[in-house]
């Protein structure tokens, strides 16, 4: 027999105003998780965590994709800057601790990396030995402005550890609210990071017999692209659009659903949730 259990997650601007989709029976997650920067209760994410190539080269293409050419070096020591980090010491293998790299200014990052001389530090100076003191410094300071909603002190932190593993969504059933406040400028951009990075995740994953099948709910939040959807609904896995009422509609429905989703993961802007539920139902599962 299938079976009837879903996992969810909801992108939101501000987690005090749950409102989940209508029809979604979210009383079926077995764990409750919440990521919202600030929270005491909020899980941590941290996409350097066990990745690959292909996913730091995805990394360096969502910060730098649009770049012009010329601006190329940039994206080629930033790409150096995430396999440093990956292969380094745990606590610097996050972006934020990519951003503190970048900070420490031309002079004592050559410094600290001739010191270490790892084959990653030696092929990022002799890239960054190329340029200028003045291109240097430039190239560093661009870096942290890709970087630059790092620079709030609640989402730097929300960034740390990897508590926020998006393949176990196919496993059990999850309800997991993503949330960035209103009072964050770059709201936009952290959702878009999130929610993409979390396409990669799912794309990259190997398919299973007994996964969980998953919805993804889009409120304020760029649908993908339309080869994008498709490989995502071969992964069985379905985009809505999701209405400010909760309404939702497919934009490519995954192969094989059943009229019970056995998943479900909802990207929103702005949820609604009286603050008093919160207490009731974020219980935060860390290991």
């Amino acid at each position: 027999m299938k079976r009837l259990a879903h996992s969810s997650i909801v992108f939101a601007r501000n987690a005090e105003g749950l409102e989940l989709p209508t029809g979604l029976e979210n009383r079926k997650a077995k764990t409750v998780l919440l990521f919202d920067p600030g929270h005491p209760e909020s899980v941590k994410a941290n996409p350097l965590f066990m990745a690959d190539s292909e996913t730091l080269d995805w990394i360096a293409s969502f910060f730098y994709g649009s770049e012009p050419a010329a601006l190329n070096d940039d994206r080629a020591l930033f790409r150096d800057l995430l396999d440093i980090a990956v292969t380094g010491p745990i606590q610097e293998a996050t972006l934020p601790g990519i951003d503190a790299q970048a900070a420490l200014g031309p002079e004592e990052l050559k410094r600290l990396f001739s010191l270490r001389g790892r084959p990653e530090h030696i092929r990022f100076l002799n890239r960054f030995n190329q340029l200028s003191f003045h291109s240097q410094k430039e190239a560093l300071d661009r870096i942290r402005r890709h970087l630059s909603f790092l620079e709030n002190a609640r989402i730097a932190p929300a960034f740390s550890r990897a508590e926020l593993y998006p393949p176990i969504l196919f496993t059990e059933p999850i309800l997991l609210v993503i949330a960035v406040s209103h009072a964050c400028p770059e709201a936009d951009k952290i959702l878009a990071f999130l929610f993409q990075w979390m396409c990669h995740q799912i794309l990259m994953r190997p398919s299973r017999p007994d996964d969980l099948r998953l919805l993804i709910y889009l409120e304020g939040v760029v649908s993908p692209e339309s080869h994008v959807l498709k490989a995502l609904g071969k992964k069985r896995v379905g985009v809505f659009s999701l209405s400010n009422r909760g309404e939702a509609a497919f934009l490519n429905p995954p192969e094989g659903l059943a009229v019970n989703p056995f998943a479900i993961l909802s990207f929103k802007k702005a949820i609604s949730l009286p603050g008093s539920l919160l207490h009731q139902l974020f219980r935060v599962r860390k290991g």
